[in-house]
């Protein structure tokens, strides 16, 4: 019976001293906050870019650099991400807090496939059609023109295309006239009509067939009944 007593005060004595531990925890996470989102122990004195190689790294960085002297902790790091997103070169991007003051950036850029030509200026396309870098004056060189309007539903049809095309084709250049209105320009007089991105591997090697028996005007925008000339 008194050993009974004893472990029911101990019960007892353990719970009226929950709450203390509980009013510590508290204490010591609010300090904690309040030193993390006032002081400026953990302030940013630097924005760290991984992931470039096309786009200059000072060029990310100037974008984060509104966060330079503001608690890391407080720092808005998907308005950041949005921000550097808006690069051309700039596929996707990640932002991160790195204890105790840098924020870290680590980017994926845009791979450039082509060259759009639209109004005498020229900007490299990615896979998906997407502008993946500035407006040029200048060609630039060992990529194949599309002429058409980067970032639109045309051009993604016109990469698409492009992607599916043997290299044996020596291509001129590529017309875009809206997203179902593809026409591949080769050096050899031949014209091929594409339509659209859809399909765009069938369609090619329908195109493939008809080149090898000299047609040079070809129309696969219906791939299972292409329409053909020997000349144009």
């Amino acid at each position: 019976m008194s050993q009974t007593v004893r472990t029911g005060a101990k019960q007892v004595q353990r719970r009226s001293m929950l709450p203390w531990f509980v009013w510590l925890l508290a204490i010591t996470v609010a300090v904690a906050w309040a030193v993390l989102y006032f002081s400026h122990w953990f302030v940013v004195t630097q924005i760290t870019v991984l992931g470039a190689k096309r786009v200059p790294a000072d060029q990310v960085a100037a974008v984060a650099n509104s966060a330079i002297n503001q608690p890391l902790i407080r720092v808005k790091l998907k308005d950041i991400q949005t921000s550097v997103e808006q690069i051309a070169e700039v596929e996707t991007a990640s932002v991160e807090r790195g204890w105790p003051h840098t924020v870290l950036v680590t980017i994926k850029e845009r791979k450039p496939i082509a060259v759009a030509m639209s109004h005498g200026r020229y900007v490299l396309v990615d896979n998906r059609g997407f502008a993946a870098g500035p407006k040029l004056s200048d060609r630039p060189k060992g990529y194949k023109v599309i002429d058409g309007v980067a970032s639109t539903p045309g051009m993604a049809s016109a990469v698409a295309i492009l992607q599916e095309v043997p290299k044996a084709w020596k291509i001129d250049w590529i017309g875009v006239r809206s997203q179902d209105s593809v026409v591949v320009h080769l050096s050899n007089g031949a014209d091929i009509t594409f339509g659209s991105g859809e399909n765009a591997k069938q369609k090619v090697r329908v195109a493939q067939a008809l080149l090898a028996n000299k047609y040079k005007v070809i129309d696969v925008s219906a791939p299972d009944a292409p329409t053909v000339r020997k000349h144009s």
